[in-house]
């Protein structure tokens, strides 16, 4: 899983010289990884791996010391009257995201419903699941990852999170299982 998050959030997650990050990767034996620039300069994606459990605790954390260390900062949460409102977006592999709307809407909206979240699969040209299985059949480029954009107060973006993941796992594992390992991200 990766997540993109904003500069500010990035530097409070590592903290004084990796001290907060180090704390997470020992806490959750979560392997995290910040990966290079993104096409936005102000955004950063932090690459997580691992046992699901892991990876969801690691999220935790990470929401958890975003809302301690950025709650005032406009560059990580805008505020409102019911709190701070953070946006928080996972990259997931395209062809992934049908596991999360779910057929018309049903499983996104049941998820938004549930956790309080807004929650947004953005949309991308050539992502769906046949597309991805021609080009792993035919050698070509792999469909790229979509985001999935989460907003609203911190307990209700962990809540919707916390729901993405074992989704976005399961569909990884069937994947797996029919052979479908490497396209996407």
């Amino acid at each position: 899983f990766k997540l993109e998050l904003h500069t500010d959030a990035v530097v409070a997650i590592f903290g004084y010289d990796g001290m907060t990050i180090t704390t997470i990767r020992e806490r959750t034996n979560c392997r995290m990884r910040l990966l290079g620039p993104c096409a936005n300069p102000s955004l950063r994606a932090f690459e997580m791996s691992g046992a699901q459990d892991a990876v969801l605790a690691a999220c935790g954390l990470i929401l958890a010391e975003m809302q301690k260390s950025c709650a005032t900062n406009p560059n990580v949460c805008t505020p409102a009257v019911d709190g701070p409102q953070y946006t928080v977006k996972m990259l997931v592999r395209g062809d992934a995201c049908g596991c999360i709307i779910g057929k018309g809407g049903a499983t996104i909206n049941a998820m938004r419903q549930m956790s309080g979240a807004n929650i947004k699969v953005e949309s991308a040209e050539g992502n769906s699941y046949e597309q991805a299985v021609a080009a792993v059949s035919q050698g070509l480029e792999q469909p790229s990852d979509r985001v999935i954009a989460f907003v609203g107060l911190i307990t209700s973006v962990h809540a919707a999170v916390i729901d993405v993941i074992p989704r976005i796992t399961t569909f990884l594992k069937q994947a797996r299982q029919k052979g479908f390992v490497g396209f996407g991200g």
